[in-house]
């Protein structure tokens, strides 16, 4: 008997990182580099980012979870309920679970997102508007198979791809 429930737990153990990485592939990647203008980005998942000069909101839709968003550098940080404001150069931010949103203006945008579902919302400046993926192109080091950041707003679904 004892030997019949190693054997349940081991195959168990073994099962876990295959469902882990299956449930991966239910994610919608985001990439944004060097954007100006402003980008608000409201789901469910991970966002990493960073913006050389602007203001970030971040609002946690989801605050009695044990994900709590962070802001980093931020020269005036201010806190609305579930919101917080910061605002400053080399500013960075980090949401890992949960759903937020996130609302950011300033010059400078870094985004890296994997989103269950949601949207991402692009108003790009008229002059060096940055660019953007959510075909999973790292913007950062492959921009030239990146588009424009729009620079009249514009919305996108954010959503996993289906096989």
């Amino acid at each position: 008997m004892r030997k019949g429930a190693v054997l349940i737990l081991l195959v168990a153990a073994v099962a876990a990182p295959a469902v882990a990485l299956a449930a991966a592939a239910d994610w919608s990647p985001l990439s944004i580099s060097d954007g100006r203008g402003k980008v608000t980005l409201r789901g469910r998942g991970t966002v990493i980012g960073r913006i050389d000069r602007g203001t970030i909101t971040v609002t946690d839709l989801t605050p009695l979870d044990t994900s709590e968003p962070l802001t980093f550098n931020c020269d005036d940080e201010t806190f609305r309920g579930s919101a917080t404001v910061c605002t400053g150069d080399h500013l960075r931010f980090r949401m890992i679970g949960g759903a937020w949103r996130i609302a950011i203006s300033g010059v400078g945008i870094d985004i890296s997102a994997a989103v269950s579902r949601g949207w991402v919302t692009m108003d790009g400046d008229t002059k060096r508007p940055g660019v953007y993926s959510v075909e999973g192109v790292d913007c950062r080091t492959q921009a030239a198979l990146c588009a424009p950041v729009p620079t009249e707003e514009k919305t996108i679904m954010l959503a996993p791809a289906t096989s």
